[in-house]
């Protein structure tokens, strides 16, 4: 991954944690679209106006949501469980 889509994920992560929704911050291993497509929901729109901003990408929320169900987004080492290598 590149050095500027690794500080542009640390960013959307870092906005994700001030944010407080229904009492809750945002977690601090988690994007915006993961989460918004988590609280899909109570709060349809925050979903609906992330994948707009992504246009060229098919349902970008639900494949980041999914991209940290699967720990894609971790170094290998850490995705399977068995300690960094």
């Amino acid at each position: 991954m590149s050095i500027l889509k690794n500080v542009i994920i640390g960013l959307d992560q870092t906005v994700n944690c001030l944010i407080r929704l229904d009492g809750e911050w945002g977690s601090p291993d988690e994007t915006l679209s993961a989460r918004a497509w988590r609280v899909r929901a109570a709060h349809p729109a925050w979903a609906k106006w992330i994948d707009r901003f992504f246009f060229w990408e098919t349902s970008h929320c639900e494949a980041s949501w999914q991209s940290e169900l699967l720990r894609a987004h971790l170094p290998k080492g850490y995705r399977s469980g068995s300690g960094a290598k």
